[in-house]
């Protein structure tokens, strides 16, 4: 899974000869976060661009509608095969008008205004194909899914008006002997409605949906950051906490049962018999999670457990921030 966009900015702002942005509907326009995956970031300047594609945000149809030189010309044919061809001014307004209504068939989300829309690759090709070709913009290190894998879940959130706020592609994998677990590959909501905690409408709505499903054991992840791994966190307490059940790993419990432990009974006195303990069995937590990393020798072990305690009580306390 790719790094979110506010991680990394690879668009120079200092490159005031290049600008490349997306403007969603009406929405004010965002720029592009990820160049340097078509261009090195070292050629944008040279490359002059002066670019604005317009996005319609319901069905993510795209129009380059400025600058359209040879050097934006070369920009376009580089973004690969779901890309290769933008439509002109008359081609997207025909394309909008046919389109339809292709959420249609979106589930209303318990206690929200949003629907999600659940799918196979099938059900939304030419949709998906478009909202992976923004991913490349917003996402560091974003890869393209495999369409014609028909085991592909596909999930979009939707506002009454039919927008599209955001999107989440998750894999079934076997879990044996009879089980499946659910990773999430991409994850990503709309820039404009970023901030606005639709991440976590997102989230939880797709933990519902596999808690809804029998076959389903755990949710997982693809290669999350440190930050997507709070979010998750957060979002797993926060379910916990109302009484909801969550799908996750025995490892991910734990985590979920100590941060749960350690805001509740607010152990924050390190002198105490309680924090104690506490320290015991998160230095248990990460001996499982981090096998690998903890030496054998004594005095090393001691200084490494150590460092990812205070790495782990770290996270653990912006989390409970968040909540707070």
């Amino acid at each position: 899974m790719g790094e979110p966009a506010n991680k990394r900015q690879k668009t120079s702002p200092e490159n005031e000869c290049s600008s490349f942005t997306f403007q969603f509907g009406d929405d004010a326009e965002c720029p592009a976060s990820y160049l340097h995956q078509f261009y090195p970031e070292s050629d944008l300047g040279e490359k002059n661009l002066q670019t604005r594609v317009r996005v319609d945000p319901k069905t993510l149809l795209m129009l380059f509608t400025t600058a359209s030189n040879a050097e934006v010309e070369d920009f376009k044919r580089s973004l690969g095969p779901v890309l290769k061809k933008f439509p002109q001014e008359e081609d997207y307004k025909n394309a909008l008008n046919s389109s339809g209504r292709l959420l249609a068939n979106a589930a209303p989300i318990k206690n929200s205004t949003l629907r999600l829309y659940k799918c196979a690759p099938s059900d939304a090709t030419q949709l998906t194909n478009r909202m992976e070709a923004l991913l490349l913009f917003f996402i560091d290190g974003a890869s393209i899914i495999d369409l014609s894998d028909p085991k592909w879940l596909l999930y979009y959130l939707v506002d009454e008006d039919d927008r599209i706020l955001g999107f989440c592609s998750a894999y079934p994998f076997l879990l044996f002997p009879d089980k499946k677990r659910l990773r999430i590959s991409q994850f990503f909501i709309v820039p404009p409605h970023q901030r606005r905690g639709l991440g976590s409408v997102l989230y939880r709505a797709i933990m519902q949906d596999a808690i809804a499903d029998e076959d389903v054991k755990e949710v997982t992840v693809e290669d999350p950051s440190d930050e997507f791994c709070m979010f998750k966190l957060a979002n797993d307490l926060a379910m916990v906490e109302a009484g909801e059940p969550v799908k996750v790993t025995t490892l991910q419990a734990e985590l979920i049962e100590l941060a749960n432990l350690y805001r509740s009974h607010h152990i924050n006195n390190e002198d105490g018999e309680e924090f104690v303990t506490f320290r015991k069995r998160v230095k248990k937590y990460l001996c499982k999670k981090y096998p690998d990393c903890i030496p054998s020798e004594k005095d090393k072990k001691i200084a490494v457990l150590e460092d990812l305690f205070q790495e782990e009580m770290s996270k653990i306390n912006k989390v409970i921030r968040r909540g707070s």
